[in-house]
């Protein structure tokens, strides 16, 4: 089964090749291709529908592919300002649908947002940023652990998202990190919210506890930050008393992963060693090599041993 779909995933990649080489040859054959009443519906299927992850990975990258390679012809529309406003718009949506199938698509859209040159593009940022906004606002936690295998994949989506459009249009930093309250509800409720149970059939917070998912969302803040000092301060006066207070340690805190280092504490529950080898190596061989330590030591097991003669001491200096 696994193998017809990969087969399946490269004669869609074979077709992506030809038609990349055709319209190199002329470009204008993307004039068809922009009519094609049901290329909106192929992209939806393809890039998130269908549960062929080979398929979704090769139609991305040709995807990727083709914006990269024809951002520069003398086609009106391009094909970065046809098909952008369509994976953000259209596309979009459907992802939000079917979120279990969606990461592929994240993930793609994330690297266009990153890297592909925008120009002038035919689609209201304003009402997608309010969207995305209202998403995470809304979104519920889904996160039980910082596992790995247990990743909100739209919410982690969505956070890259947004910090690729706020590194294309940084004048909304203000507008969205003030009075859409995102940076509050980034710090309160995606990063540093104490859990509590109250329901044991829900999920308590934060939203963001995977390694993952707490990048993408530091990554966001640092945006903002960098956008507006609005942002900048209120992130400085909501942090700086967590620095100050280790209130926010929890006994279970590999829980939800909070804190910035791995394997703080050993698996026996100690600590030593383990996290703090390095400089207690260094403290260790500098102290030992002090001159009137080092005497006492060899000085004192001389006493003790009579096959030692007295006279193998080291002397002071």
């Amino acid at each position: 089964m696994r193998e017809n779909l990969y087969y399946e995933s490269e004669l869609i990649s074979y077709a992506q090749s030809l038609l990349l080489v055709s319209a190199q040859r002329n470009p204008f054959l993307f004039t068809e291709i922009y009519q094609y009443p049901k290329l909106e519906s192929m992209l939806s299927i393809g890039l998130i529908e269908s549960n062929n992850v080979y398929l979704k990975e090769k139609l991305s990258h040709g995807i990727m592919s083709l914006l990269i390679q024809f951002q520069h012809i003398g086609v009106n529309p391009s094909p970065h300002q046809f098909f952008i406003p369509i994976l953000l718009q259209s596309t979009l949506q459907k992802a939000l649908i079917y979120q279990d199938k969606s990461e592929v698509f994240f993930r793609m859209l994330t690297n266009v947002v990153n890297y592909i040159n925008f120009g002038e593009l035919n689609f209201d940022v304003d009402k997608l940023l309010l969207q995305l906004a209202k998403l995470i606002k809304e979104r519920s936690p889904k996160e039980r652990s910082h596992k790995d295998s247990d990743i909100d994949v739209v919410l982690n989506g969505i956070l890259l998202l947004m910090r690729g459009l706020f590194l294309r249009f940084p004048e909304k930093a203000f507008k969205y990190g003030q009075e859409e309250k995102l940076v509050s509800e980034l710090l309160q409720n995606c990063l540093f919210e104490i859990p509590r149970r109250a329901n044991r059939r829900l999920i308590p917070g934060p939203k963001c506890k995977n390694h993952h998912t707490r990048s993408s969302a530091l990554r966001l803040l640092v945006e903002l930050a960098k956008g507006n000092t609005e942002n900048l301060k209120e992130i400085i006066s909501y942090i700086a008393p967590i620095h100050k207070n280790a209130n926010w340690r929890t006994k279970r805190w590999v829980d939800w992963h909070i804190t910035q280092k791995n394997n703080e504490k050993s698996s026996t529950g100690y600590v030593g060693l383990k996290n703090l080898g390095c400089s207690k190596f260094l403290f260790l061989f500098r102290y030992y090599n002090l001159s009137s330590l080092l005497y006492e030591l060899n000085y004192s097991t001389t006493l003790h041993d009579p096959n030692i003669q007295k006279s193998s001491a080291p002397g002071r200096r």
